[in-house]
């Protein structure tokens, strides 16, 4: 299990321990899906699926609400590198069951993607998340 996962599986239990009723946790990533290049190239990108939905797995497993966003509330896109068995320990089942979620989600869908913006956010307001994962990859800007 990576660092991450790990984080997330501590903040799973921390929230799980300190009270009877289910958390709301606030998932933030970034909605870029591609980098400009200084030579005029165009760097395709996104998030990690194993650094995205292994945490959120365990959040929802233990029975925690996840509520994504992304600075404008566009669909993030998962990075197509990422989508590989490598990075579920050479596990085909393993990246099975995070594809599954991910298309349950439709965290990626244009068009039912329930991702707000930071704005929408605001505009519920933040009382109404006990906790915030920021899943900022190495490489997408989290700006935009």
């Amino acid at each position: 299990m990576n660092l991450m996962a790990r984080l997330a599986a501590a903040l799973a239990l921390t929230l799980a321990a300190s009270g009877a009723h289910a958390a709301n946790v606030l998932v933030v990533l970034s909605g870029e899906n591609h980098l400009d290049l200084k030579d005029g190239k165009v760097l395709s990108t996104g998030f990690y699926l194993n650094e995205l939905l292994q945490p959120v797995k365990l959040l929802l497993d233990a029975g925690h609400e996840v509520t994504f966003a992304t600075p404008q509330g566009r669909a993030p896109t998962a990075d197509a590198s990422s989508v590989t068995p490598a990075y579920f320990g050479n596990d085909s089942a393993q990246l099975q069951v995070h594809k599954d979620l991910l298309e349950k989600l439709a965290l990626t869908s244009q068009t039912a993607s329930p991702v707000l913006s930071l704005a929408r956010v605001e505009q519920q307001g933040y009382a109404h998340f006990d906790a915030v994962y920021l899943r900022r990859s190495g490489s997408t800007p989290a700006t935009r």
